[in-house]
Parts: structure tokens; sequence; C-alpha cells
């Protein structure tokens, strides 16, 4: 199997992807760890971000944009981390995750982000963060068509 089809199983991106532009696509992360949490993820196989090529640049600050245009009017985080570590997934990708200084509702719950203000700790699972499913229906809202 190639590393993309591992890829895209392991984070569900079929089922949990928000929208694509270009060779990138977007999808909430499956295990939150802030509400909001997502996926940007380059849909062939490159394994160092030295081997984008120009349009694949140019398509990743658009897609960065419309994440941040719809997390700003959806949850309002405070700030929000990209991690790019592709050590156990090796092709490129980050890890979006919306910083929270205080606590955020959504659904009427109440969710505090217990990292805040030191970096997530992206193998620490918390029980308490909304569903993949609840994040994904409440962005796909916001998408700009």
């Amino acid at each position: 199997m190639k590393e993309i089809d591992k890829f895209n199983k392991k984070f569900i991106t079929q089922a949990l992807g928000l929208f694509a532009v270009g060779s990138w696509k977007v999808s909430v992360r499956p295990v939150q760890l802030t509400p909001g949490s997502m996926v940007l993820s380059l849909q062939r196989e490159v394994f160092s971000l030295g081997d984008l090529v120009k349009q694949e640049a140019i398509d990743m600050s658009i897609a960065i944009k419309e994440i941040e245009r719809i997390l700003s009017i959806v949850y309002s985080p405070d700030k929000i981390n990209y991690l790019a570590l592709m050590m156990i997934d090796p092709i490129v990708h980050f890890h979006v995750i919306p910083r929270y200084s205080k606590s955020v509702d959504i659904s009427s719950v109440s969710y505090h982000d217990s990292f805040w203000p030191k970096p997530v700790d992206l193998l620490k699972q918390n029980q308490s963060m909304p569903s993949p499913e609840t994040v994904a229906n409440d962005l796909r809202n916001y998408i700009s068509s």
C-alpha cells in the first residue's frame, strides 16, 4: 500500500474532508487535541517540504488562509499552531492546532485548551474534546465556494 493511501486511511481524510486546494486536502483531525484541530495534507507522495513544486507552495498558502478564515469565524482561537513533524507519517502534512487562552463553547459544552500556553502533546488524547464529526459539521458551514 502506498504511503498516501495509508495516511488517508489513518486520518480518515475522505469522511472528515473539508475542502481541497490544488493538491492539498484539508480534513478534520480524527483525534481532536483542541476544538477545530485539522490536518493539511499534500495528496501526492512527497516526503520533504523542499520537494514541493511552486504551484503546491502557492496552493498551500491559499489553503492556510481558508483554514484561518474558517477557524476565526467558528471558534475564534487566539493562535493557530502548524506542526510538520513527518516522523511516523512521512508524507508532507501539517497538524493544524487552534489554541485557546480561554474556554470555548461548542454545542453548549465548554472545552479548555489544557496545553495553553505550552506546546500540545500529539500523543495525549483529551477525552473531553468534541467529536471530529461535530467539528466537521461546524466548519463545513463556513467553507468558501
